[in-house]
This record gives C-alpha cells, sequence and structure tokens, in this order.
C-alpha cells in the first residue's frame, strides 16, 4: 500500500477511491482473493435518506475523475460508459447527450 501511494487524496469526497486504489494494486500484478471465511467490519452510521442521496451524488461527481485517469476502463466496464468524460470526436450522439445530462443532474446548485 506503502509503494502504490494508498488512496489518492484528490478525491476530495466520498466515491470511487477505494475502486482506483484496488486497480492499481492490480496493475502493479497484486491479485485480490475470495475468502469465503473472512468477516469484515464496516463502520457506516446509519443514514437517511437524504444523507444516502448526497453519497450517491458524491460518487457521481468523482466518477469523471475515476475515468479521467484511467479511460482504459470504461471498455472494460460498459455500464459506466456514461459516467466518463465527454470523448467528442469518440461517442456517439446518445451518449454525449447521458454524459451531458449526468453532469447536469449532479451539479450543485449555484
Amino acid at each position: 500500500m506503502i509503494r502504490l501511494g494508498g488512496y489518492d487524496e484528490t478525491f476530495r469526497c466520498y466515491g470511487w477511491e477505494d475502486i482506483e486504489f484496488s486497480y492499481r494494486v492490480t496493475q502493479d500484478g497484486l491479485r485480490f482473493y475470495y475468502e469465503p471465511q473472512a468477516i469484515s467490519y464496516h463502520n457506516d452510521q446509519r443514514q437517511t435518506l437524504a444523507a444516502h442521496g448526497e453519497r450517491l451524488r458524491s460518487a457521481s461527481r468523482m466518477a469523471p475523475q475515476m475515468f479521467a485517469r484511467h479511460p482504459e476502463l470504461v471498455a472494460q466496464i460498459p455500464m459506466y460508459l456514461d459516467k466518463a468524460p465527454v470523448a467528442w470526436g469518440k461517442d456517439g450522439l446518445g451518449i454525449i447527450v447521458k454524459k451531458l445530462s449526468r453532469q447536469v443532474f449532479t451539479a450543485r446548485a449555484f
């Protein structure tokens, strides 16, 4: 973890920092294994619906950063295709509309 620099702190809010780190780990040649006997504890307080919505909004704001940093992942994870930045000249009209709509609807009000 130290050799790879740990979590990327430029992901300023919730979302994608764990996936980005995991991707760098696998690119470095390390592998993840399933251990059916393992127990994991996640310290995540109960949330209101509004707080959960804010976490999802935060994650959607971090997605473009993830795919700008690792554009090769877009082709590997088709369900995230509309979360990458617009690739002008490459994206079709439909995907451009989806990407721009996502940016508009996840932007904070002025």
